[in-house]
């Protein structure tokens, strides 16, 4: 076949990289005061953050950690280092921009944000974290930054992003919420996970307003987008939430299987122990459906049941159906006893739920009325 070329088959080129000896660095830090670094002794140890050797680089932040802030120079270099293709050289230029710039420094704020939108995704990533350095407390321009960085086609990215929006916001900021609602009903999968996680991570559990938003995206006409608005809303309503649970429990009987799923998985995380209306808003999906309905109600049903009560709920689907999950639960029944006769209204029958789980709830119910009335005795 001839020989290769060359140009196409050698590895790229490593980052030129400027050697400067540690004690060239401790002669910088030595010829002023520390509190006095500043001018061409500055602009070094900038220069230095990128140097090959570790200890030359953290030598370079102690010293940019004692230096006055505010020069644009200094600043203009250490944004210069974000786009560094070396990922150590870019962390300690994301560290250092803290020391040589003030929160809320204009100059900062512009230079990093034109990192946000490099070619490079690594870049943005470090942009984000060094953006969560300079940027005041619920800085509208910044969010909206950030929040451009929200549907980017690389995972990684969306995380910084995520993780800067929860630096730089304050719980339950609104316009982050308005930014992250349109999020969730991105037409891609990934972003709106993404929104997921991050309304998580902005608001405060219970928050009203983000409840408010979410219980009205259940009514969305694309199944996907009710599917993600129901993932949010059973980590962020506070559980006993009613007017939750009542959106909620109206998508136990959305036509679409995911939905439903969803929904089942919101009700455990949102009812109450004994809930009967979320019982019983399960109790349809528990013998009828797609498996892994099924198997998210028998789930959430063992969930909200009371914990002195036995079921056997979803331990007499057939293998071929049910998978490992329900082969598992078989035999932790047998062996737990699960399967003999129903002995009472508690003990759900074996061989089947409907029913069953009515009289389950309804047992639910009356113990919850006799431990409150034992209690104001």
């Amino acid at each position: 076949f001839g020989s290769r070329p060359a140009a196409l088959f050698a590895s790229p080129p490593a980052p030129a990289v400027t050697p400067a000896p540690e004690a060239a660095v401790l002669r910088k830090l030595r010829g002023a005061s520390m509190k006095s670094v500043s001018g061409a002794d500055l602009l070094d140890l900038c220069e230095d953050l990128e140097d090959e050797n570790e200890s030359v680089r953290r030598r370079a932040l102690a010293g940019l950690a004692e230096a006055k802030k505010g020069d644009e120079d200094a600043i203009a270099e250490v944004c210069s280092h974000l786009e560094h293709l070396h990922p150590e050289v870019r962390k300690a230029a994301v560290t250092a921009l803290g020391y040589v710039a003030e929160k809320g420094d204009k100059f900062a704020l512009a230079g990093v944000k034109t990192r946000l939108r490099h070619w490079y995704p690594n870049v943005r990533r470090a942009a984000c974290a060094a953006l969560a350095k300079v940027a005041e407390q619920d800085d509208e321009s910044a969010i909206n930054a950030v929040c451009e960085l929200l549907p980017h086609e690389h995972a990684d990215v969306r995380r910084s992003a995520v993780e800067t929006l929860e630096q730089i916001t304050s719980k339950g900021n609104p316009q982050v919420l308005a930014r992250l609602g349109s999020c969730l009903e991105h037409t891609d999968a990934p972003v709106r996970r993404t929104a997921v996680q991050a309304l998580c991570r902005v608001v405060y559990s219970g928050d009203r307003r983000a409840v408010a938003m979410l219980r009205a995206k259940l009514g969305h006409g694309l199944p996907e987008i009710r599917q993600a608005a129901l993932e949010a809303l059973g980590l962020v309503a506070e559980r006993g939430d009613q007017d939750a649970l009542a959106a909620v429990s109206e998508r136990m009987q959305d036509m679409y299987p995911d939905v439903r799923r969803q929904a089942a998985q919101a009700l455990a995380q949102i009812a109450e122990e004994g809930d009967v209306t979320a019982l019983a808003a399960l109790e349809p999906c528990v013998d009828v459906g797609r498996a892994d309905v099924k198997r998210a109600a028998c789930d959430a049903v063992r969930e909200l049941l009371p914990k002195d009560q036995k079921t056997t709920v979803g331990s007499q689907w057939p293998a071929f159906q049910a998978g490992p999950w329900g082969k598992l639960q078989q035999l932790e029944a047998a062996s737990r006893g699960f399967m003999a006769p129903e002995e009472s209204l508690t003990l759900v029958h074996a061989h089947g739920n409907l029913g069953a789980l009515a009289r389950a709830a309804s047992s639910a119910a009356e113990a919850q009325m006799r431990r409150r009335e034992e209690a104001a005795a």
